[in-house]
């Protein structure tokens, strides 16, 4: 019988200060034996695409040629990748927190469903930011990670009440 691979299904919050964090845990679950599907935004991709000489696949690419299962996923947030968040970031934060868990959880679906390539046990990672998290894993029954990405001091500032964050 062959053994279940554990598979990673890992979204990163849309700032550029989370993404780092999430690619070196991708990296570190994946020399580990675990598959990575690796979720970003259009935007972010274009982003870093963009700014880099570098083909758009090159984020993983040496990880990839090693050996490691890292996939990459892109979803919409929702926006043209030419609004600009940043002048209209009420807007833009509001709008993700409303509609980008319902294309989170239509993603992460399909990616369960199929099952990853067959064999693979998913479970979620998440930014702890987001509170969407745990009631898209418990849908789909599959565990949720949240990863902080932060200080430990700025978690330790944080009041966790009810589902929401509030600074002490």
């Amino acid at each position: 019988m062959a053994a279940i691979k554990p598979h990673a299904i890992m979204v990163d919050f849309l700032f550029q200060g989370h993404i780092a964090p999430f690619v070196h845990l991708a990296a570190a679950l994946a020399s580990k034996g675990c598959t990575v599907t690796y979720i970003r935004t259009q935007y972010t991709h274009h982003l870093i695409s963009s700014s880099s000489t570098l083909p758009p696949d090159a984020l993983f690419a040496r990880a990839r040629e090693s050996g490691l299962d890292i996939r990459c996923m892109t979803i919409s947030d929702g926006f043209p990748l030419d609004f600009d968040r940043w002048l209209n970031l009420p807007h833009f934060y509001e709008t993700v927190l409303r509609d980008f868990p319902a294309r989170i959880d239509e993603l992460v679906g399909k990616i369960v469903a199929d099952g990853g390539g067959g064999g693979m046990r998913p479970f979620l990672v998440a930014d702890a930011l987001y509170l969407w998290p745990p009631a898209v894993a418990a849908k789909h029954g599959i565990r949720n990670v949240a990863f902080w990405t932060s200080t430990a001091h700025q978690l330790s500032i944080i009041k966790w009440d009810g589902g929401s964050m509030h600074v002490r």
